[in-house]
């Protein structure tokens, strides 16, 4: 009996350990979990927004061989990173927020790998002054829609 006794005690105090371990592994395994759920839901949310408002925009311009959907896509996005890294600076805990809306959504939104292709595409067909307004306008409006964010942010929240 005190043999049984001792087995039992020395057993639930294994298991308790046991299972004091497991929940300290599953703990860390949900933090990288819960950041890369972050990235995805905005991710997800961003590229549905670039597709549906670079397709409205392409579409309200037929004719044009400009690509506008994807220049809007860049300058508002540049324009969105700006105010989201002013609001954010200021922040306490930024890290989800940036995770969701800057990383997710706007690396969702954003179309810089797009811009590659559209600017190759206007070399390969040898549209010169297209490509370089495109790619001059593509820079300096998404720099100037960065700095723009900066500057509300600024403004709006001494």
């Amino acid at each position: 009996m005190f043999c049984f006794r001792y087995y039992k005690t020395d057993l639930s105090r294994e298991l308790r350990d046991f299972w004091r371990q497991y929940n300290a592994d599953i703990f860390h395994l949900m933090i990288p979990l819960h950041r890369s759920l972050l990235v995805f839901i905005g991710g997800g949310l961003g590229a549905n927004a670039r597709y549906w408002l670079a397709l409205s925009i392409q579409n309200w311009f037929k004719s044009a061989s400009f690509p506008f959907g994807t220049f809007v896509i860049n300058v508002t996005g540049s324009l969105v990173i700006g105010i989201m890294t002013g609001l954010l600076a200021k922040s306490l805990d930024p890290e989800n927020a940036r995770l969701l809306l800057v990383v997710g959504f706007l690396g969702g939104y954003t179309t810089f790998s797009t811009f590659s292709l559209d600017s190759f595409n206007l070399l390969s067909t040898k549209s010169y002054g297209i490509f370089a307004a495109y790619v001059l306008g593509s820079v300096i409006f998404a720099l100037a829609g960065t700095w723009l964010g900066m500057t509300l942010v600024k403004a709006i929240k001494p």
